[in-house]
This record gives C-alpha cells, structure tokens and sequence, in this order.
C-alpha cells in the first residue's frame, strides 16, 4: 500500500521537475517584435533597425517618425530598459542654445548617489561632462533613486535600482 501512494507522488514530483527545467529561447526576432510591440509601432513604421546580441541582453534600436527608440531586453524576453528620443523635426530647439549658456553644477553627491548617476551615464553612453543639471533622489522607500539630468538641451529621467544599481526605465525628452 505504502508503495502505491509513494509512487504517485514520486511521478508528479518527476513532471514538476521536468517541467521547471525548459528554458526559454528568444530569437533577434522575438526581441525585435517585442520592442515595436511596447513602442507602439508596426515593422513598415520602423527605419535604422539594429538588434545586436550582448553578454547579458539584447540591444534593439529603430528609428520612427515620431522618434527613436532604444531597448535592452533579456535572453528571457523581458525589457531590462527602454529610452525613448522625441523627434523634433525642422525645428532649432532654444534648449540647444540655452545649454551653451548653463553651468555645469559642481553639485556633490554621495557614493550611493554617484554609483546611481553613474548606471545612467553608462546606460546611456554618455560621460558626465556631456551633461548638466544633474539631480538624484531616493524615494520614500529607499528602493530606488531617481535621475534627472540634461543632454545637449534634452531632458533624461531616469529609475536606478537603489540595491543593484541597475537602471530599470529611462525617459528621454519628455
């Protein structure tokens, strides 16, 4: 008796395992779909698309006529960050002559701070003399910092995992 009770139990315990251990696969495709997918936009809407396997994640880039768009999207499929460029087009924008007037604050930061701004930067491809007023805040939780800081006249905003340092949504010209 004890044997036939057992040997259920053993075989469902065998499909769960068994069932646990399939891994996902996503193709240059899949992310590509899954990125015009979350930016709102067709394949005929998309021009200069890129997507470029990484170490950890793919990099998808495309261009729109309502701008460009830039992912990171995990071997799982999931969108590690996303940054966004509005497109201006036929306009000289005052913010690009009014960056040529600001100064560069010598705001300081502490290191937990620095460590966030600098996941930016880096996620960004940007150094810190290529923008100005920066700013990093903590929320109330302590879970995550928010950066805001300027690029040749455009806005950035940006969430930074305060325990990882890892940014997780970017925001650019808005």
């Amino acid at each position: 008796m004890k044997g036939k009770v057992l040997l259920p139990l053993f075989m469902g315990a065998l499909f769960l395992v068994g069932c646990g251990n399939q891994s996902i696969t996503v193709t240059k495709n899949d992310v590509l779909e899954v990125a015009q997918d979350d930016a709102n936009v067709t394949k005929e809407d998309c021009s200069d698309v890129s997507v470029k396997k990484g170490v950890d994640y793919y990099t998808v880039k495309f261009t729109t006529s309502k701008g460009s768009y830039s992912y990171k999207i995990g071997f799982n499929g999931h969108i590690q960050s996303r940054s966004y460029n509005k497109s201006v087009s036929g306009k000289t924008s005052k913010s690009e002559t009014k960056k040529t007037e600001q100064k560069t604050s010598s705001k300081s930061f502490d290191e937990k701070q620095q460590a966030a701004i600098d996941a930016v930067l880096s996620n960004m491809a940007l150094s810190r003399s290529d923008v100005t007023d920066v700013q990093c805040t903590l929320n109330e939780d302590g879970s995550q910092y928010t950066v805001t800081m300027t690029n040749n006249g455009t806005p950035i905003q940006a969430v930074v995992d305060a325990n990882t340092n890892a940014v997780t949504s970017t925001i650019v010209g808005q």
